[in-house]
């Protein structure tokens, strides 16, 4: 594939720190990691390509705002960047 996007919806109240998207990218001990970034309600994550040899990370979303009512699924979405149509959808469940 070309680039690759991978948006993942996160709760409200919740974010991930600059810093630590910032240390995802420098130490590139994520393959083909190339950008990460903070967007309201989501992180992206752009890899320079996907193959079929899995990607595995994590990292960790952070409580800064509390919020009564969290909805339990949010989604995930990887896209091609220059074919957006060329996608895949998946739900994830947030637990604390």
């Amino acid at each position: 594939s070309g680039t690759v996007l991978l948006e993942i919806q996160i709760p409200t109240g919740y974010r991930v720190e600059e810093k630590d998207l910032k240390v995802m990218i420098r130490e590139r001990y994520i393959r083909n990691l190339r950008e990460a970034e903070n967007w309201p309600g989501q992180v992206n994550f752009g890899f320079e390509y996907v193959d079929v040899v899995p990607i595995c990370f994590q990292f960790q979303a952070k409580r800064w705002i509390p919020v009564a009512n969290v909805s339990r699924y949010y989604e995930i979405r990887a896209y091609e960047w220059f074919e957006p149509a060329n996608m895949h959808r998946s739900i994830y469940t947030f637990r604390n």
